[in-house]
């Protein structure tokens, strides 16, 4: 396996592993007081869009060439570390509550 696909594999498998915390965290939310789902709405919603632009950020590097997807790289991971750090603080933010 190459170093591309090695990599696309591995974003994959934690973007999985990242759904299942943001379900997680969703049913959290859902089963909690209105003033907790009001106050984590747009906590998730901001989650949901970095997950997104996560995903689109990987589907562009899955249909790129193996040149350009060292250039798609930075970009990936900028993404990928926004949606770990948001997914984090909710946790943290939603554990305190």
């Amino acid at each position: 396996m190459n170093e591309r696909q090695e990599y696309i594999d591995k974003l994959a498998a934690q973007l999985k592993e990242w759904d299942n915390e943001i379900e997680k965290l969703q049913a959290k939310v859902k089963h909690s007081s209105q003033d907790v789902k009001e106050k984590y709405q747009a906590e998730m919603t901001n989650i949901i869009e970095k997950r997104d632009a996560a995903k689109s950020k990987l589907s562009e590097i899955q249909q790129s060439t193996l040149e350009a997807w060292r250039e798609l790289k930075p970009g990936l991971e900028n993404s990928w570390s926004e949606l770990k750090h948001a997914i984090s603080n909710a946790w943290a933010k939603f554990s305190s509550s």
